[in-house]
Parts: C-alpha cells; sequence; structure tokens
C-alpha cells in the first residue's frame, strides 16, 4: 500500500524542488549559457542555434522529470530527501564540463570513470540512510521538523557546490566564450567590456580584442590600454590556426584583406596588404600595431610614417612608441617631438625605476601608466 505524504513530507519535497528550480536555472542562463552555445554550435557544425530561454527550460524540466522519476523508484527517508537530486545534478555536471579545443573537438574530461563512481556512492548512501532510518526512529517528522529541514538543504547545497566544482568553470575559458559570442552577435561595446574585466588577455583574446578596436579604427589609440599578450602572429590566425570556437576567423581574414596560408610571416603579408590598401582596411594598425606587439620599436619607427602625418591626429599608442623611441635611440631613424608625452614619459621613467625595488613603484606605475604602451613595454 502507497504511504501517504505528511505535511511535512510535501513542505520538505516542496522546498528541495525549489531551491533546485531557482539553482540549475540560474546556473544554466546566467553562468553556462556561453558554453552550451558553443557545445551545440561545434556539435552541430554550426548549422543550430542554441537559445539560452529554452534551452534553460528544456534542460530544467528534463533534469526535474529525472529527480521525479529516481524519487518514486529508489525510496529514501525524508530526512536525506535530498539526495534524489544527486542524478539530475550530475547530469547538469556532465553536460557542463566541457572542454572545446580549438580544433572543433568537444569531450568532457573524467567522467568514464567518475560518473559511474558517483552513483556507486548515491547508491551507497541510500542503503546507508535506509539502514539509519531504523536505527533513527526518534527522528520524527513532528519532533524534528526544522532538523529535517536543514539536513535536506544542506545535503542539497553540498551537491550543488559539487555540481559548481565537477563543471567547467574556468573564468578565462567563460569569458572567452563570451566575447567570441558577442562579437559574432556584432556586439562590440560588450566584448571590449569583457576585455577589460580579465587581468590578462590570452592569445585567442588579444586576437578577438584587436578585430573590436580595428572595426572602430581605435586600434592604435587603445590597443595597449588593455592587458595584451602574444606576438605579431597572434593578430592574424592563419590556415593552420583555430584559435576560436564560435567567432569566424574568416571575419578577420576580410577586414585586413589578408588571409595566410600555413605558417606564414604575418608580419611580411600585413606589410603587403598595408601598402595595397592604405585606406582600405585597418591592415595599417595591424602591421604597426603588430611591431609595437613585439618590442620592436625600430621597426616600427621606419614604417610609421608611411601611414601616419606625425603631428597631434597620430593615435596616442603611436605618440607613446615614439616617445619612447627617440629616449631609447641615440641616432634615431625618425625624429619625433611631443613635449606634453616627453615630461610624462620622464615620470613613467622615474618610476619604472622605483619598482625594481619598490612594490609601491608598480602600484602607482599601473595605476598612472596602466593604459599606456610603455607600461606594456616594460612590464611584460
Amino acid at each position: 500500500m502507497k504511504k501517504r505524504l505528511t505535511s511535512t513530507d510535501i513542505f520538505v519535497r516542496s522546498l528541495c524542488a525549489i531551491v533546485f528550480l531557482i539553482f540549475s536555472s540560474s546556473y544554466l542562463y546566467f553562468y553556462q549559457a556561453d558554453l552550451l552555445a558553443a557545445k551545440q554550435h561545434v556539435l552541430s557544425g554550426g548549422i543550430t542555434h542554441y537559445d539560452k530561454q529554452i534551452g534553460t527550460i528544456v534542460i530544467v524540466l528534463v533534469l526535474f522529470v529525472l529527480q521525479f522519476l529516481v524519487s518514486a523508484i529508489v525510496r529514501v527517508p525524508l530526512f536525506i530527501q535530498a539526495i534524489t537530486y544527486l542524478p539530475s545534478l550530475l547530469t547538469l555536471a556532465w553536460l557542463t564540463d566541457t572542454e572545446l579545443d580549438h580544433g572543433g573537438k568537444v569531450f568532457s574530461p573524467s567522467w568514464q570513470w567518475l560518473m559511474p563512481l558517483l552513483l556507486v556512492i548515491f547508491f551507497l548512501v541510500v542503503w546507508l540512510s535506509r539502514k539509519l532510518s531504523v536505527r533513527m526512529s526518534w527522528l520524527t517528522p513532528r519532533k524534528y521538523f526544522v532538523r529535517i529541514v536543514w539536513l535536506n538543504l544542506l545535503a542539497l547545497f553540498v551537491l550543488m557546490a559539487l555540481t559548481c566544482v565537477l563543471s567547467n568553470n574556468n573564468p578565462a575559458f567563460h569569458y572567452r566564450l563570451e566575447m567570441e559570442a558577442q562579437l559574432h552577435r556584432g556586439n562590440r561595446e560588450s566584448a571590449l567590456a569583457l576585455a577589460r574585466k580579465q587581468n590578462r588577455l590570452d592569445e585567442a583574446e588579444t586576437m578577438l580584442l584587436a578585430y573590436a578596436l580595428a572595426q572602430d579604427g581605435k586600434l592604435g589609440e587603445k590597443f595597449f590600454e588593455f592587458p595584451v599578450s602574444g606576438t605579431a602572429a597572434t593578430l592574424i590566425p592563419d590556415s593552420t590556426d583555430q584559435l576560436t570556437v564560435v567567432f569566424p576567423v574568416k571575419k578577420i581574414h576580410q577586414l585586413t584583406a589578408i588571409r595566410p596560408r600555413g605558417k606564414a610571416d604575418i608580419l611580411k603579408f600585413l606589410k603587403i596588404s598595408a601598402a595595397l590598401n592604405k585606406k582600405k582596411t585597418p591592415a595599417p594598425d595591424y602591421l604597426l600595431c603588430g611591431y609595437l606587439l613585439e618590442k620592436n620599436i625600430d621597426s616600427f619607427a621606419q614604417n610609421v610614417a608611411q601611414y601616419y602625418a606625425l603631428d597631434e591626429e597620430l593615435p596616442k599608442h603611436y605618440r607613446e612608441a615614439l616617445t619612447l623611441y627617440a629616449h631609447q635611440i641615440g641616432h634615431p631613424v625618425l625624429a619625433y617631438q611631443d613635449s606634453a608625452l616627453a615630461s610624462s614619459y620622464k615620470r613613467f621613467d622615474n618610476i619604472a625605476n622605483a619598482q625594481k625595488s619598490s612594490a609601491d613603484g608598480i602600484i602607482q606605475g599601473k595605476k598612472e601608466f596602466g593604459d599606456t604602451y610603455w607600461w606594456y613595454y616594460y612590464s611584460k
């Protein structure tokens, strides 16, 4: 005969269900949506598109039905009712513990042995709870209602924490996927806002940043305000590179009017494209920023006058690089003078020397000059 549910049973089950629905919905909608979008993009070959609203509703409903079936099949005492959410939360973790490599492959590391192990632990906990329920008959719902509620909430919070730990929780990976998604949708400002939040951009993010700035003609003005990394080859992916998952790198090739083949000399291709398309593409800025990214200010100085007049209209980072060049080279190939920047550079040089022996110097230098090419040149 089927046991009739008491008001305590209904309350505990309802409370666990509400907490689970809030957690899983928020987790999928706000935290893992871009990962699942990238995963679907790769698995479908770019044919289908993940909608985070529909995806969240469908996945949460499937997981809730799974919990309902587990609860109906595997009877557990009320004080550990939350354990019936383990299979659902494991499935949620498995769905979002995804690595996406640059070759277009999707894989979930460790789950071939981790899933069976955790399921064995689940059935072991169910078995132990049944044994304990006989000895803990004193833990009656009416007398120990609050304890039963807190036991279930504690178990549920532990399971939710386990879900977060087992899933892909790499912040840099999430930032990069979101940057790709925003640029793919044409939301350049949102992509730039994400780049500003990071302490260091990897090569793929640096490439995406350059693309976003170049579209607005701000590559020479703002590129080194961000914590960029890499070399000139970072800016333009060649035919063998797969640095992105969702964002199509052909957009960068179209923007710069070059598509290098194999492991090419990117600066050579950029120089050809810059000469042929001075005003039609941002290739000149890519070339000049490529030199600066590699700290080759001598080559930068030899080429900058071909594309820009050396006046106040010169982009900020180019003026900074020429000021640095004038103070470093005894016999410069190009004469450039900016009295305001020269005074600012002198202060920076004093702070840079102080950095060698003082942590305060580093903090002060980054605060005052962290958005300059000088800071990139000396701090990397």
